[in-house]
């Protein structure tokens, strides 16, 4: 489906009045509350990415969110600065598969660029995180503290050569832990 299909797409920082919305969308995304509490704790760090996508159109009455990103501090063990984690990532059931998620992760980054941010980890598919141009990071001596997920743990380079200055064991921001 086009834009235009979907409705009038607008992508923004989240605001305090998105915040149960949000929440609404990744308990539904996720099936439980875990990412929604994770990301009431991530908003108390003003260094936290929080973005929203809302749709415009006539039956909703207003714009409603129907998707969301965040990224927060990570922090690289060897003492590189610039790492970011991205999570969570979740659109509307109903809207997903119309390019709404990859408009967040294309805006998200570009944000993250211009905060002059070097390096992008996450956890999630590879065949959807590739298009972005993501890959598994344990090629580049990157690991998370979760050993279950390295298959799934990925790096995006915003600066060449971030990942080997990295190098190591990356932690994501702590409200991860409580998680």
């Amino acid at each position: 489906m086009t834009e235009r299909a979907i409705g009038r797409l607008q992508l923004r920082a989240e605001a305090p009045a998105d915040h149960a919305a949000v929440d609404a969308l990744l308990r539904d995304a996720f099936g439980g509350p875990a990412e929604a509490e994770l990301l009431a704790e991530l908003r108390r760090d003003e260094a936290t990415l929080s973005l929203v996508a809302t749709l415009d159109r006539a039956e909703f009455g207003a714009a409603a969110v129907v998707g969301h990103v965040a990224a927060s501090r990570a922090t690289a063990r060897s003492g590189a600065t610039g790492v970011v984690g991205l999570a969570p990532l979740a659109v509307a059931a109903p809207w997903r598969r119309n390019g709404i998620g990859a408009r967040l992760m294309e805006e998200a980054l570009a944000q993250l660029r211009a905060r002059g941010e070097r390096l992008v980890v996450l956890v999630g598919s590879v065949d959807y995180y590739r298009r972005f141009g993501f890959v598994p990071a344990a090629p580049h001596r990157l690991a998370c503290r979760w050993p279950e997920f390295a298959p799934h743990f990925q790096l995006l380079e915003l600066v060449a050569g971030s990942a080997a200055q990295a190098a190591g064991a990356i932690d994501y921001h702590p409200a991860f832990d409580r998680f």
